[in-house]
């Protein structure tokens, strides 16, 4: 998708070997998430923002193998901006997202299945499979507009 006459976005997947899924896999548990860009650095390193909590960031720190150099470059408090998502959800999507929240849908591991949330909410399995996946696409999507 182009951005001007000299600059475009593209997305580009493949498939990291074990030990870097593994790896990774340290930074994306709890409440930790990677802010894009991921940026891969020349001498085959990489520089990632993370946003959480103090306790999950040193413990995705404190997990990584000795062999392998962790730098800290900065840390800070604070609230990241972005668009405020809840004014986008519709009632049922809302009541959905937080009895799934209430419930421990959203905790790692999961404290409930979409069973539970259905059955709190007296609806269909696939119903509240519906409101729960429109919900959260609309949330990521206004986080990252």
């Amino acid at each position: 998708m182009p951005i001007d006459d000299r600059s475009c976005y593209c997305l580009i997947e493949g498939r990291a070997p074990a030990e870097s899924r593994a790896l990774w896999e340290h930074f994306t548990r709890g409440s930790l998430m990677t802010v894009p860009p991921v940026e891969w650095n020349d001498d085959g390193s990489s520089t990632v923002t993370l946003v959480g909590t103090e306790a999950d960031v040193q413990a995705a720190v404190a997990a990584v193998p000795g062999d392998i150099r962790v730098d800290v470059e900065r840390v800070g408090r604070g609230r990241i901006d972005r668009p405020d998502a809840g004014d986008a959800l519709t009632d049922r999507q809302r009541e959905a997202l937080a009895t799934a929240v209430d419930l421990g849908y959203y905790d790692t591991p999961r404290g409930a299945t979409i069973a539970d949330v259905a059955a709190a909410l007296g609806r269909s399995r696939s119903t509240v499979g519906e409101h729960l996946q429109r919900a959260e696409a609309t949330v990521i999507t206004r986080l990252f507009e």
